[in-house]
């Protein structure tokens, strides 16, 4: 199951969008400032051994991180481990939908996020589709 798609600015760690499938997560913004400062301070300790953090992984929990440098945002997704094939066949459907619209990460104002709401629900077909095709076929 695929609990979050949250996009948040990086390195300031701003939420921009939280699609929620189920509620994992207490204070959105709190979490995406964590995930951000985990990120700068690992890059920063370990320079030479880190460049980037790609996933966390908690017993029954993953959240895989994507950056799209492009255009300053991070995706992460948390989602239950045993849909990481699901995940891995989504992630490049939802940076193509996210750089559809990059014109609103671009000129963003850094305040509201209210019109980045235009990015949940095309997000939400392509993970509902590739739910429903995988079930379809047996690989869930």
């Amino acid at each position: 199951m695929i609990y979050h798609v949250l996009l948040y600015e990086y390195p300031a760690g701003k939420l921009l969008l939280d699609i929620v499938f189920k509620k994992m997560i207490k204070e959105d913004d709190l979490f995406t400032a964590f995930v951000s400062a985990l990120k700068i301070f690992g890059t920063s300790l370990l320079q030479k051994a880190v460049k980037n953090i790609k996933r966390i992984k908690f017993d029954n929990l993953h959240l895989d991180i994507f950056p799209l440098k492009k255009i300053g945002v991070d995706v992460i997704i948390i989602y239950d481990p045993k849909h990481q094939r699901v995940v891995s066949s989504i992630i490049d459907k939802i940076t193509d939908i996210i750089f559809e619209y990059k014109s609103l990460f671009l000129n963003w104002d850094g305040i509201t996020t209210s019109e980045f709401r235009i990015l949940e629900e095309p997000i939400k077909h392509v993970i509902r589709q590739t739910i429903f095709s995988k079930t379809i076929a047996g690989a869930i």
